[in-house]
């Protein structure tokens, strides 16, 4: 089950999260979380497009900054999960001079985010 609000725990650059649909989690859900990228700070609101438990989950925004996507695709291996993470960031206007930055901080905390965010996983399940 994903727990919006203990985003925190698995994402250092998310300050806060919040589902803001009622219902189960699927596609069509939204929630908003409050990210932090050095010295910035934003507010983002997140649309599940599209949801197999326990194998894919995706999540679209779109702000004043760009357009994201971000894909978790979770995998079966020998060790536990294998776990896939796909990002899709299209800066808008004047942000796009921003690019080798926005690059910059992702590429430097991804694998720790990605350990991170398995081990939570698996510890949440077994």
């Amino acid at each position: 089950m994903i727990q919006f609000d203990e985003a925190d725990q698995w994402a250092d650059q998310v300050a806060a999260s919040v589902k803001i649909t009622d219902g189960p989690v699927g596609v069509g859900t939204r929630l908003t979380e409050r990210v932090k990228t050095g010295p910035f700070s934003e507010e983002l609101t997140w649309e599940i497009t599209a949801f197999e438990p326990n194998r894919l989950v995706r999540f679209e925004a779109d702000n004043a900054l760009g357009r994201s996507q971000v894909s978790y695709l979770f995998d079966e291996a020998e060790d536990g999960t294998k776990l896939t993470a796909e990002v899709y960031i299209q800066l808008k206007g004047f942000y796009r001079c921003f690019r080798p930055v926005v690059h910059y901080l992702h590429q430097r905390n991804r694998e720790g985010y990605l350990a991170k965010t398995k081990r939570i996983l698996e510890d949440s399940v077994g």
